[in-house]
């Protein structure tokens, strides 16, 4: 396994992953919690002054099988995708290509007639920023939209073209600006303003400016693994009073369209080189995501009324001794909750294999137990 995928090239050069592994053995704390709440498995790193100090995993990859979750394999991590959406967003930016005052109708003039007028000013920032007035689920569901983006088997850039037309034909749910409102159609607009200003598929875009220069190998999109075999671990739901397996394939993940929202899979260690390059941006090291400093503030920055920024929730921790960078991310059957303290040069990253409120507590249980033990 490459090191460069969990510690960067400049720390640790050679050393294994059972190594690292070894270096502070983590695995208690999540299988306490797994056992806790029967979950199929659990993983943990956690980074201190750019060095993985521990990184384990626990469990199997399907309820009712005996195969081990190993540090090789891959997650699925559902809205932590936002953030690399706007960390593309601002590499964009840096490089001229878009800026975050531009709107939809700057860059689709051509379909600016068929917009309802209020879509029309909404620009990049509002959009990442989850201020541009797109609708939560129930409107996207109630509307259709989201069966005709599901039933779709165009390209996952011709599905954004349709969701477009169609979300941008009706009024946005409030007055773009005017307030906060978490919105996975946002990104989905957001999404497809970088791929006709860059003139690339979003997909192709974070392969070539996120996934390659990470050297993120494991990263793509959609459920882990293959259906029909267990090469990775599956994703599960609860029902009948335990956690059930679901196959992985496209009927069981989110649309491909919605890749700028919320489809990203890849390993743990990945996962922790993209998590440490926000860290390192923030704190002026070198990094291999090449954003000027003021981008990675901007990224870093919650926007005037509401604690998020562009990608990432903004909390204020006393234990932080300042603001700390939060998300999770979940296609209902895995769940990913990801902590960076900037001042303490720290961050925890804790995964299951399994969705919903459930998953959601036990993430936050074992993220509160790392914290108490380091401060």
């Amino acid at each position: 396994m490459r090191l460069a995928q969990i510690l960067m090239a400049f720390v640790l050069v050679g050393t294994s992953l059972d190594a690292i592994a070894q270096r502070q053995d983590l695995s208690p704390f999540i299988a306490e919690v797994r056992d806790k709440y029967k979950l199929p498995a659990m993983a943990v790193t956690v980074m201190q002054g750019g060095v993985v100090i521990g990184a384990n995993v626990v469990g199997v990859r399907k309820v009712g099988e005996s195969d081990p979750v190993t540090l090789e394999d891959e997650w699925h991590h559902g809205s932590l995708t936002k953030s690399m959406t706007a960390t593309l967003a601002a590499l964009l930016v840096d490089e001229g290509k878009i800026g975050w005052g531009t709107t939809l109708a700057e860059v689709f003039p051509h379909e600016s007639e068929q917009m309802h007028p209020d879509w029309r000013g909404v620009t990049l920032e509002k959009l990442l920023g989850h201020r541009g007035g797109a609708p939560d689920w129930d409107v996207l569901f109630s509307s259709g939209i989201w069966k005709k983006l599901s039933s779709s088997t165009a390209s996952p850039r011709d599905q954004r073209t349709l969701f477009r037309n169609l979300l941008t034909a009706m009024p946005p749910t409030f007055k773009p600006g005017l307030r906060f409102s978490y919105s996975n159609a946002g990104y989905l607009l957001a999404g497809s303003m970088l791929e006709a200003r860059a003139d690339q598929a979003w997909e192709d875009l974070m392969r070539d400016r996120i996934f390659s220069p990470l050297h993120m190998n494991s990263a793509g999109f959609g459920s882990p693994g293959v259906p029909g075999k267990l090469l990775q671990p599956w994703g599960h739901v609860w029902g009948g009073g335990d956690w059930r397996p679901v196959e992985p394939g496209a009927r069981n993940d989110y649309p491909p369209g919605m890749g700028p929202a919320g489809t990203v899979r890849c390993s743990l260690a990945d996962l922790a080189l993209y998590t440490s390059a926000h860290l390192s941006g923030e704190l002026g090291r070198p990094t291999d995501i090449k954003l000027k400093q003021d981008s990675w503030r901007r990224l870093h920055t919650a926007l005037p009324d509401q604690n998020y920024g562009l990608g990432w929730f903004v909390f204020f921790k006393g234990w932080a001794r300042g603001d700390v960078l939060q998300h999770t991310g979940s296609n209902l059957k895995w769940y990913s909750n990801v902590w960076v303290a900037p001042r303490r040069d720290f961050l925890v990253i804790v995964l299951t294999n399994a969705g919903g409120d459930t998953a959601l507590k036990a993430t936050g249980e074992v993220v509160e137990k790392i914290i108490n033990k380091y401060y």
